[in-house]
This record gives structure tokens, sequence and C-alpha cells, in this order.
């Protein structure tokens, strides 16, 4: 599973908004309260914010990775793919159900901020919230239906947390629009920490208290129990946020009278909300096909091998990080020979750093493996396709933060949908054949196609060769 290094559009966007502050006003307010000092804390829009916003995606990856062996030793194996499966497709299916307003957010009251038109910006923003609550809505009750009229041919034990997930669609959406939010006002600190950090410590806490009350009535906690923690965390976390956005608003956006144009708007988003579903179905397509063709123990086992991953991911993120704006201002000074020789480092700091880390996993993945549990074991081989998987992205470069900083995002859209269409079909038809191993084998075949067709659009659309090459070995160049 491609997870969090297969970083979705709402990470590119935080990369910019953590360097840049944009269209925010910050102004904290005298005061004790607990309210203000969290203000304050999130109130970091200029290079601290960024520095930030980076140790919160560190630390969100780390509690991201525990409350999964935390859930995996209080479910079990079974119970464990079950709620695997529920959060995946809520994954999928929330994040499309902003409608693209967490990510047209940025474009649109950048605008607005800019030109001090605040009625339009304060419009914007109430509209794209009310709207993605409302979508989600629909979304729940069209999959609440669905839950109902097909319960019967459901596998045992998944119509519960599927319902539960169903209910979070509103609330996972209306966070998804007030992430971009605050991304908008130039708080990444605030975009991500209630998302990465709270979220994941409040499932943890709640599920702790649920599986210890089922302890004492001689009951064991299920996939329903540990979705239901999950919906309530949720909404806490989401509403906790729509509170701190709300007070990091500038001034004349929550004085003005909202001056609305919703039919532009919605023609703005609709197309990033496609984006999104299908950068969601490219990273996730893994779990969805083995949630079909294989059993929940066998996907359970196989999405903890996946979060593993997603820890060894940082090292290629961290660069990524670094390189796209180191990118963007070589191409602004017209630096040709600097801006290729950054191209080389960032490849090579990172194909070595995967090289690495995949050693370091092939020795260290039975222990890691363990702390899941015994069953949790069967999927050591599936964690090494992975890893190799994460070497052959590594190959390829930075290809896509080029590409962005040169001005070639349809580009990387192209390449996103391609690349989608080949993840689905490899994956539903090597798990239909060969089970978690062949869904593995799947996406390290995707991932290889998604870094070759990068790498050769970016050489051909600015000459740059950003893929494994001479130098990577040698030192010498092989421009």
């Amino acid at each position: 599973m491609a997870v969090d290094w297969d970083r979705s559009w709402r990470d590119r966007g935080i990369r910019v908004a953590e360097t840049v502050k944009i269209g925010g006003i910050v102004s904290v307010r005298p005061g004790s309260t607990l309210a203000n000092r969290l203000s304050a804390l999130f109130s970091q829009s200029d290079a601290s914010g960024a520095v930030m916003a980076f140790m919160v995606r560190i630390a969100g990856a780390g509690l991201g990775y525990l409350l999964h062996i935390l859930l995996a030793r209080l479910l079990g194996a079974s119970e464990f793919g079950l709620w695997a499966t529920s959060w995946t497709l809520l994954l999928v299916v929330g994040h499309a159900a902003s409608f693209g307003f967490s990510e047209s957010v940025v474009r649109f009251y950048t605008a607005y901020a800019a030109r001090s038109e605040w009625a339009r910006a304060k419009a914007f923003l109430v509209f794209g919230s009310i709207f993605s609550i409302a979508f989600g809505c629909a979304l729940a009750a069209f999959a609440w239906a669905a839950l109902l009229f097909m319960g019967a041919e459901l596998p045992d034990g998944m119509t519960a947390p599927l319902m539960f997930a169903a209910l979070a669609l509103p609330f996972f959406a209306f966070q998804d629009c007030l992430e971009g939010i605050a991304r908008a006002f130039g708080r990444p600190v605030l975009a991500l920490a209630p998302v990465y950090v709270l979220r994941p410590c409040l499932i943890a806490v709640l599920l702790t208290g649920i599986a210890m009350s089922a302890q004492g009535a001689d009951a064991d906690a299920d996939a329903g129990a540990a979705m239901a923690a999950t919906f309530v965390a949720i909404v806490i976390a989401t509403l906790l946020q729509a509170l701190l956005v709300w007070r990091a608003a500038p001034g004349p956006v929550r004085k003005a009278k909202p001056d609305h144009l919703p039919a532009e708007w919605i023609k703005g988003s609709a197309p990033l909300a496609a984006v999104f579903l299908v950068d969601q179905l490219a990273a996730y397509a893994d779990i969805l096909a083995l949630a079909i063709f294989a059993s929940a123990a066998d996907t359970g086992a196989y999405f903890a091998a996946a979060r593993i991953i997603a820890l060894a991911g940082l090292a290629p993120y961290a660069v990524s990080v670094i390189a796209g704006r180191g990118y963007a201002l070589h191409h602004a000074r017209n630096d040709a020979a600097e801006l290729y020789a950054l191209v080389r480092r960032t490849t090579r700091c990172t194909f070595w750093a995967s090289c690495a880390l995949l050693v370091l996993l092939v020795l260290a993945g039975p222990v890691l493996l363990a702390m899941f549990g015994r069953d949790f074991q069967s999927a050591a081989p599936c964690l090494i396709l992975l890893g190799l998987g994460l070497v052959a992205r590594a190959a390829g470069g930075h290809a896509e933060e080029l590409l962005i900083a040169l001005g070639h995002q349809r580009e990387n859209v192209r390449i996103a949908v391609v690349s989608a269409v080949a993840a689905v079909l490899l994956t539903f038809l090597a798990a239909a054949a060969f089970g978690p191993a062949g869904a593995a084998a799947a996406m390290m075949c995707a991932w290889s196609i998604r870094s070759l067709l990068f790498v050769r659009s970016a050489r051909r659309l600015t000459g740059i060769y950003t893929g494994l090459g001479r130098d990577t070995f040698s030192g010498v160049s092989s421009h």
C-alpha cells in the first residue's frame, strides 16, 4: 500500500504553505485561556512553522504506527483486518467527500485576501464548509442505504464498522476542508496537528476504555467498537479544529458580510475532487483488493506491513520537502547548473537512504511485525516486496517536485491518472490470483511504472534526468 509516502495533492500544498504565509493575518489575543494558548502554538507561519509542521508529520507517523499496534493487539488479526478495511474506505471516500474545497480554498481565498475582498473570502469559507458537510451527509446516507440493502452479503462483522465509517463521512469531509482553510491562513501546524496527532491519541484513549469495559463484561473489543471509537475521535478533533480555525481567521473575514459565488466555486472545486479520488484509489488499491479477495486476517497482516513501510517513507518525504522548494528557487533565479546539481544530490540522498532503510527492514521486519501479534508475521514477504517498491520509487528521484516547480502540473495529473489505473488493475488481478504477496508485488510494479513515467516526462519537459545514474554510485555526472 502506498500509504503516507504516496503523498496526495494535499501534502504538496502543505509544503507550499509551510514556507509561505498565504493571505493570513497572525494575531494572538492576550489572555490565559486554553484556546488562546493553542492559538499561539498554532500561529507559526514562517520558517519555524515549516519546521514545526514537519515535526508534526514525524510525530503523527510514529503515533499512527503505535495506534495500529494497539489496535492489532486489542482486536486480533481478523478484527483488525475488518477495521483496516473500513478505515481505508473512509479515507478513500472521505477525502473526495470534501468535493475539492479542501484544495480550492488555497486558490480562491488567497486571491480574495490579496485583493482585500473579505466578503467573498468569508463567503467561500462558509460555503465550502457547508457544501463539504452536505456532500458528506449525502454520501453517508447513500452508504447506509447500501449497507442495509446488502448487509447479508457482507462478511461477518463487517456491517457495524462500515456503518460507523459512513457516519464519520460528514465530519471527515469537514475536517478535510478545515485543513485546507488552515493552510490558506498560513497555519500548517493547525492544519496537521488535529489530524495526525490529536485524532490518533483520541482513538487510542477511547478504544482502550472500550476494551477495558469489554473485558470487565467478559467480552472482547471488536472492529465495530474500534470504528465507533474512531468516529467519536474524528468528531471531537473536527470540532476543536473548527474552533481554532475560526479564531485564526483574520479580523476582516470574521466581520465581513458574505458575498456568494457558488457556481464559480463548485466549478473550480469539482475537478480536484476527481483528482483526489484517483489519488486515493492508487494509494489504497491493494487494501481494497485484499478486502475482496483475501481473508480479514490476511488483510490485517498486510496492513501492518504497509504501516511499517509508511514509517520508512519518512526519509524520502523529508528530502522532498527540501527538494521542491530548492528546485523552485533555482528555477526562479535561472540557475540551471545549480538546479541540475540539486536534482542529482536529492536523487542520491533519497536512493541511498531508501536502500539503507530496506536493509534495516529486512533485518528487523520479523520483530516489527511481531509487535502487532503472532498472526502478523505471515506478512514478512509483503514487507520485503513493498520495501523494494520504496527503492524503485526512490530510484526515480523527485521528478514530481521538479515538474511542479517548473510549471508542469498538468503532466503530474496525467501521470497520476495513468498510475492509478495501473495500480488498480494490477493489484486486483494479482490479489485474486496470489493473495497478499501478489498485491505487494503488484504495488511494487505500479510504483516502478509511476517512477518511470515521471522520470521520462521530467526529462522530456525540463531536459533534466532525475533518475538513477552513474553519479549515484561514483559521483560522475550522468547529465
